[in-house]
């Protein structure tokens, strides 16, 4: 696992920045992270879950870079 929870992530393609508040693995064993946007309120974006006070993201491994 290349992060862990609580790191400060960026989003790549996306300019979007947060923490990784949870990480787990999918049924084929692949390592996905959900991301808690620094940002508060909507991000216009189809992937953001936009239902919480701060968006979150489901990414892969490879959509991350630390900050």
């Amino acid at each position: 696992m290349k992060f862990a929870e609580f790191d400060h992530v960026r989003i790549k393609g996306k300019n979007v920045t947060g923490e990784i508040i949870h990480t787990y693995e999918d049924e084929k064993g692949v390592v996905r992270y959900t991301v808690e946007s620094d940002a508060e309120g909507p991000i216009d974006d189809p992937d953001a879950w936009n239902d919480v006070r701060f968006p979150q993201f489901i990414c892969d491994e490879d959509q991350l870079e630390l900050i």
